[in-house]
């Protein structure tokens, strides 16, 4: 029982590191996008 709750304890861990990593990509994506509207605006 014990190790059931450790394997399912790391896999959380990974699949929230995941995410987080593709949130800071997106957030990147999203910040040069904007970069790009700003810049071409003026």
């Amino acid at each position: 029982m014990e190790k059931m709750m450790k394997i399912l304890l790391t896999i959380s861990l990974i699949i929230l590191a995941f995410n987080s990593f593709l949130l800071v990509s997106y957030l990147k994506n999203i910040a040069e996008l904007m970069g790009a509207l700003i810049n071409s605006t003026y």
